[in-house]
């Protein structure tokens, strides 16, 4: 990531998501579940969301992440 501006990519499935910063990159795991109830709960969502909706799965620093690319295109 070059330019600095985080970037989001969500799963097929919606499930996982993929948020990039300037030397990182975080996976997240969505549970819709907890999503939904505090929609029907009408609790106001504010800057943050719903942070109970995600769970931190991985962190990887993108030196490591760049070399699973690299790696990856020559196999």
């Amino acid at each position: 990531m070059s330019n600095g501006i985080p970037q989001i990519f969500w799963s097929g499935s919606g499930t996982l998501v993929v948020i990039t910063s300037e030397d990182s990159y975080y996976v997240l795991r969505f549970d819709r579940d907890a999503y939904n109830e505090k929609i029907e709960a009408g609790a106001d969502l504010g800057d943050e969301g719903v942070e109970e909706a995600f769970d931190l799965v991985a962190e990887i620093s993108e030196k490591y992440f760049s070399h699973l690319l690299t790696s990856t295109r020559h196999n």
